[in-house]
């Protein structure tokens, strides 16, 4: 197969996805919208928005991304950019509550622009001690157990090459052959449910990280319409995504 040809196949799955799913991409296309105007409150003057406000452009990039690979139903790689989507929403809470670790992740690479250096890309040991997903992801209370799965799963067969990497080969008269497009509609439609439901936690977070440090009202009055939005919205949402409903807490 040549890669025009798989082109091909992936720009018809991806008109027909469209129409498919149609319902569950305009529940992210709404999504992205908040997270837009949530963007407008965060004041990247300020020393302590400007981090999380990258975090935030993280989120924000992976939720398109996701939606982009949900509808070429790549489900793989949709979720290891849910995967990154979530490292960073941790790492911004871990950083907002305790806001001496900034240094910590500001210079992580400290050889970085030392070009050809066997030691260019290795972080600090004291980065690799503090932000482990142990620290970011920690938390009893929802939406935390609801994320540290997600991002668990994610992990196994979206970003790790182990053998979760390896859904999708099926074993044929002695042969493997690999499916790169999901085709069981159930399967894509518990992903689209799972992404829906990740970046509406993802949001949550981030508001309650804000008001912290920002403009309470404004943030309050589109946590409302996330709320209303949320209430017509839950009930087209089920399955994987269910054990993420709770109100998030940062």
């Amino acid at each position: 197969m040549r890669l025009s040809a798989y082109l091909q196949v992936e720009a018809r799955a991806r008109k027909n996805s469209a129409g498919a799913f149609a319902g569950q991409l305009q529940l992210l296309d709404d999504l992205l919208d908040f997270y837009v105007r949530f963007l407008d409150l965060l004041k990247f003057e300020d020393r302590h928005y400007t981090l999380l406000g990258h975090f935030y452009l993280v989120v924000s990039d992976k939720l398109c991304g996701a939606a982009s690979q949900l509808l070429n139903r790549r489900l793989l790689d949709s979720r290891a950019l849910i995967r990154t989507a979530i490292e960073a929403t941790g790492n911004a809470r871990l950083i907002a509550g305790q806001p001496e670790l900034r240094e910590i992740f500001l210079n992580a690479y400290p050889n970085v622009a030392d070009a050809g250096a066997p030691n260019q890309f290795k972080p600090t040991p004291k980065f690799i001690r503090t932000f482990t997903t142990g620290k970011t992801l920690a938390g009893e209370k929802a939406p935390w157990p609801f994320l540290r799965t997600q991002y668990a799963v994610n992990s196994i067969i979206g970003a790790h090459a182990g053998v979760g990497a390896f859904i999708g080969h099926a074993t044929v008269e002695g042969g493997v052959n690999a499916v790169f497009m999901e085709t069981d509609p159930d399967k894509i439609l518990r992903d689209w449910h799972a992404a829906i439901t990740t970046f509406k936690v993802i949001l949550e977070i981030f508001f309650d990280l804000v008001r912290k440090c920002g403009p309470g009202e404004r943030i309050s009055e589109i946590e409302l319409q996330v709320g209303r939005w949320w209430d017509r919205a839950s009930g087209q949402v089920r399955g994987a995504a269910a054990g993420g409903m709770e109100r998030s807490s940062a």
